[in-house]
This record gives structure tokens, C-alpha cells and sequence, in this order.
């Protein structure tokens, strides 16, 4: 990669907090281990496998949670209880006779940590972390027909499926139950007395839910929906501080909605992202919210779009093929032009491949502008919209560009296309989303969704945007990992690398400083969150162009766009594209590290540095 700034303006070690993986994977059963209390594993934990080496340089690129992942054969469980007061609590319905249990944090999990304990009919799980800054998030998959009960504090309990009874506490923790409404008893009770509701008509209950002090207070008192559905059959009792609490399907006739700040909308974005099943966007998606999985199909795989007949015109490349975008510059910097496919060696965890397709910088592009219209850059959309036009004129007639906008959601203002004029008029007429900044969902959106159709064509993605994705302010607290109660994307950055990494698309950060305006109105404390927020935001900026083969743009003001602009369009001009069938075949999910040489002395190469064998 290169960067531009320009003038004016457990057991495995974890180095920070969006540090490397560590895969650990434990061994499967309730064995003796487990009869009585004991921790999660079994087995000792084992890093999982990787096939090559990879540079500790690439390794810092591809931050990932720690996660520890166990298999149990439960075959006569009728009651499942989990307590985790430093995350979220995720259960849904699967197979009969078996939980699979996924717990994921941001630093080291160690053994203590994590206790299970298992007894006849019955299972309990409890989580804790040594430090205040670890969270914890559970995903458990169940049979169905369980007797469950799940304990948060801060972070969201979400269950989905048929049990035969579920009981939830919580803090301010939010309470997601997607089950069946037409036969229950309901018991639910927000103990500081504010109702937060969606779901089925239940009444309003006036009696105390807690025992009452003989000491008078001022507090409100309790309040209480409870009611019986159908037969009343299933069993389910909520108690929560003020948390807000969903019951039934959010599509059920008849739903009511009380109580203020009910959860964050899902997005377009997300909605689309999550159901691509051959995206790992979508898979990251999926497993954070899993309201989202209602979206899939009942079978079969999500395809990625198909190609319209003008996109037929662009040069394709046939799968597996692994396609290549390069710059090549001297040791000056200057781009080296004319070079022929037998000056290039390309190397696959140190073994060469065979280069099987070669072009020239003169093919054409697909590029997407995406262009960041959120609040916190508020008063600018109409130097936007001059910034649009005037990269449109320096890109070359050959070239499709797509434009999109986006805040809290993304909109496209217009698809790939050659018709300047059909962009031009879209983006006149165009008003901007409103919202928070949902930085990350976007570029996911348009990785998958405007170039995942034209993969194995020559693909960039220019981004303008401050870099501040809303939910960093989260960051290190319970709601980072629970999308629905803060502002911001719902992917993390950590869920959006391995997406930019299966993508063949460059990506062009331009990052605007606009801190001084931002830190104007606040104190000293707010400044500087202001400028850690900044900072993480131009390092998240960086590895995408580094993951990528682009570049990385940072500038003061928006008139400095058409210098930027100019130089992304003879970047793009001196573009080669290689593709090779690598030599290795299996698809095993390793990193493939790429090395890209030229048979010039001094020459230097930018491309992405390697991927996924997915």
C-alpha cells in the first residue's frame, strides 16, 4: 500500500484488542471431564491448524476475536441455564440431541473464565473475565423444547425457536425472544417502571412483582404486562431494569410497540449483506444478529447476482482462477509502464504459479464511489456533489462507475454503468440519507453487492469519508458487539476484513480531517475522544487499503479532492492484471500468503497480500 498525505492540513497471545485469532477448538462430548463443575474444555485447547506461514506484518492486517467453540451430545437435556454479566446471550433452535456452544471476546479467554457444569436433564453455564474491559459474548445452538434461563446485565438475551419455557434477567440489557406468541403465559417486569415493549397485546398488571420495603421510596413501582395466549402453554417470564423487550416476530399481526428507544432499525445494508450466503460478510452478519437469519432461504445457496450484457463486455475471468491487480513503480515512485507478463513471478506461500492471464493497464475499470453523507459531515453534500462531478469527468469513457451514498444506510444512486449523464442526472435529483455513520456496513455493501457481481473484472472502490464508523465510540464496552443498541454499522471491523480480503476490488480511502470542527463545542475530555477516535479510524482506513493494493488519501479540505481524484484515475491507468490457478487446490479456509516480483531492478510492487482459500 501506499499512503499519500497531503500538505496543509489465554494461550495464544494477543497483542491489543483487535489483535490476530485464536482459533480454539475443543473436543467434542460430555465426557467424565464433565459429570460434575469443571471448565469449558475438556480436551486441552488447540490452536487450529494453518497451512503456510504468514508474515507477522499480514498477520496485524486481519484482526479477528478470540473464540472458543465446543460440541455436546445432550440427548436426555431438559433444562439449559446460562449466565454471562459481561456480554451478550444468543441461543436459537437446532438439531435435536446436541448443542453447539461459540463464546467470543476481544482478549484472551482463559479457563476460569468459562465453568460449565452438567448434571442429569440439566446443564449451567457461567461466565466471567479478570478484566473490565473483556467481553464475553455466548452463542449456543439447542434442541428444541427446553427448559431455558439466561442472565445479562448490559448486554442483549436474545432466543429464538420453540422451547418449552424461557426465563430472562438483565440490566439495561435489551430482551430478543423469537418464539411462538400463540400459546403463552407472559410474566414481563421492567423493575424501574417504565414499560419498553413490542409483541402481542398483553394487560397491564397493577401489583407489585417484588417484595415491598418497609422503608418508604420514591421510586416507582414495578410495571408489569402479563397475560395468557391460547392455551398459555409456554412458560415466560422476563425481569429487567429498564432493558427493552421484543416477544414474537417482528412481522406478527396485531404487534404492539410501547415505550420509548426501542432498538436500532435494521438496515438495508445488513439486511442484504446477511442474506449473501457465499459472502463472509454475510456469515459475520448472520452470527452477530441473528434476527438476520430469518431473511435465508429455506434452502439452497444465494448466488451473487447475475451479470447484466453490458457487464458481458468487460473482460471476465473463469474460477478458481486468484485475479491480481498490481502497480509497479521504481524506487522513486514513478509508475513503470509497458511491462510484459514474462517479467512477472508470482509465488503462493513461497511456490510459483503459473501466470495463466495477463492485461494491460488499458482495460477498463469497474469503480464505485461511495460517498460518506452522514451527520458528522453535515453541510458538505453540495462540495460532494462537485467532488462526484468532477471525478466522473477524469475517469475514461471505457470505464463503469457506480455512485452510492451513505449515513446510518446506504443508497445507490446509480448502478455501474457507462452513461455519465443518466449518474449525473441521478445525483442532482439524489437527497442524502440522514443518520449515524454506518462506515463499515457500507463498504461491505458495496464490495458484495455492486462489485461481488463483476468479480474477476478489474474492480475498485473509492471511499470519501471522515473514517469515524458511529459504533467506535462503543468500542470496549458491552454494546460494541451488539449492533442493535448503538448507533453505527452492524458489521465491526473486524467482520469487514475478511470480507475486503475476498473481494478483488482496490480500495481508495480518502479520509477528510474535519476534527477541529468536531472537537469546537466540547471540553477537553471530548476533544480527546475526538482524536483516539480519529486515530483508530485513519489505522482501519490503512489496513483496508493495505488488504486491498490501493491506497490511502488523507486531506484537510474538500478542495483538495481533484488532485486526489486525479491521481486514483492514473492509478487506475497503470493497473495490471494477473490471474493464476494456484498450484495448491484445496480450499481448506487457510491464508494463502502472495508474493508478486518483476525482473526490474528497483521495481516495487502494491497488490494485496495474499488470501482466504475459501
Amino acid at each position: 500500500m501506499s499512503t499519500v498525505v497531503l500538505p496543509g492540513g489465554g494461550r495464544t497471545n494477543v497483542r491489543h484488542r483487535i489483535g490476530l485469532t485464536a482459533w480454539l477448538l475443543i473436543g467434542v462430548g460430555l465426557a467424565d471431564p464433565l459429570g460434575g463443575e469443571g471448565c469449558l474444555c475438556g480436551e486441552p485447547w488447540s490452536p487450529l491448524a494453518e497451512a503456510g506461514e504468514q508474515s507477522p506484518d499480514v498477520r496485524a492486517l486481519i484482526p479477528r476475536p478470540v473464540v472458543l467453540e465446543k460440541r455436546l451430545d445432550v440427548s436426555s437435556l431438559s433444562e439449559l441455564k446460562i449466565e454471562n454479566p459481561h456480554g451478550r446471550i444468543l441461543i436459537r433452535e437446532g438439531g435435536p440431541d446436541r448443542i453447539l456452544l461459540r463464546i467470543e471476546s476481544n482478549l484472551p479467554i482463559a479457563e476460569d473464565m468459562v465453568r460449565l457444569k452438567a448434571g442429569k436433564g440439566h446443564m449451567s453455564l457461567r461466565c466471567a473475565t479478570r478484566q473490565p474491559e473483556q467481553a464475553l459474548d455466548v452463542y449456543v445452538t439447542v434442541p428444541p423444547a427446553l427448559r431455558i434461563e439466561a442472565k445479562a446485565e448490559e448486554g442483549t438475551v436474545q432466543v429464538h425457536g420453540r422451547p418449552r419455557a424461557v426465563r430472562v434477567e438483565t440490566l439495561s440489557g435489551d430482551v430478543i425472544l423469537g418464539i411462538p406468541v400463540e400459546d403463552i403465559r407472559a410474566e414481563l417486569v421492567w423493575i424501574e417502571g417504565y414499560v419498553r415493549y413490542a409483541g402481542p397485546s398483553l394487560p397491564r398488571v397493577e401489583r407489585p412483582a417484588l417484595p415491598q420495603s418497609p422503608v418508604p421510596s420514591a421510586a416507582p413501582s414495578p410495571a408489569i404486562l402479563a397475560g395468557k395466549l391460547g392455551q398459555g402453554r409456554l412458560s415466560v417470564q422476563v425481569r429487567t431494569l429498564n432493558g427493552w423487550v421484543e416477544l414474537g416476530p417482528p412481522t406478527a399481526p396485531g404487534r404492539l410497540i410501547l415505550g420509548m428507544l426501542p432498538p436500532q432499525p435494521m438496515t438495508r445494508a445488513a439486511r442484504v449483506l446477511a442474506e449473501n450466503r457465499q459472502s463472509v460478510l454475510g456469515e459475520a452478519l448472520r452470527l452477530l444478529e441473528p434476527r438476520l437469519l430469518r431473511l435465508l432461504e429455506p434452502e439452497g445457496p444465494v448466488s451473487w447476482p447475475v451479470a447484466s450484457a453490458e457487464e458481458e463486455d468487460v473482460i471476465r475471468l473463469e474460477a478458481p482462477l486468484v485475479n491480481l491487480l498490481l502497480s509497479v513503480t521504481d524506487a522513486e515512485g514513478k509508475v513503470l509502464s509497458g511491462l510484459a507478463a514474462n517479467e512477472f513471478t508470482v509465488l503462493e506461500d513461497g511456490v510459483r504459479q503459473e501466470v495463466r492471464h495477463f492485461a494491460v493497464e488499458t482495460s477498463p475499470f469497474n469503480l464505485a464511489l461511495l460517498l460518506d453523507v452522514s451527520g458528522s459531515m453535515r453541510g458538505q453534500f453540495e462540495m460532494l456533489r462537485q467532488a462526484a462531478r468532477r471525478f466522473l469527468e477524469v475517469m475514461r469513457a471505457e470505464d463503469r462507475v457506480a455512485l452510492l451514498l451513505f449515513a446510518r444506510d446506504v443508497e445507490v444512486v446509480a448502478p455501474l454503468t457507462h452513461d455519465r449523464a443518466q449518474v449525473l442526472r441521478a445525483l442532482e435529483a439524489v437527497v442524502p440519507p440522514l443518520g449515524s455513520t454506518a462506515l463499515y456496513d457500507a463498504i461491505g455493501y458495496a464490495l458484495v453487492e455492486v462489485l461481488g457481481p463483476v468479480r474477476g473484472q478489474r474492480n475498485a472502490l473509492v471511499v470519501l469519508t471522515d473514517g469515524r464508523d458511529s459504533s467506535l465510540a462503543y468500542r470496549g464496552t458491552p454494546l460494541w458487539t451488539d449492533p442493535l443498541r448503538r448507533p453505527g454499522s452492524f458489521l465491526r471491523f473486524e467482520d469487514l476484513v475478511p470480507g475486503v480480503v475476498q473481494s478483488d476490488a482496490l480500495i481508495y480511502p480518502i479520509m477528510i480531517e474535519n476534527e477541529a470542527e468536531l472537537e469546537a463545542a466540547l471540553n477537553e475530555s471530548g476533544r480527546e475522544q475526538v482524536r483516539a477516535g480519529t486515530r483508530l479510524a485513519e489505522e482501519h482506513l490503512r489496513r483496508l487499503a493495505d488488504l486491498s493494493g490501493g491506497r490511502f488519501y488523507r486531506i484537510q479540505s474538500l478542495n483538495q479532492l481533484e488532485g486526489v481524484y486525479e491521481e486514483i484515475a492514473a492509478d487506475l491507468r497503470t493497473i495490471y492484471s494477473l490471474a493464476y490457478t494456484p498450484v495448491r487446490a484445496e480450499r481448506d479456509g487457510s491464508w494463502r500468503r502472495i508474493e508478486v516480483r518483476v525482473a526490474r531492478p528497483g521495481a516495487r510492487v502494491r497488490a494485496r497480500p495474499g488470501y482466504f482459500a475459501r
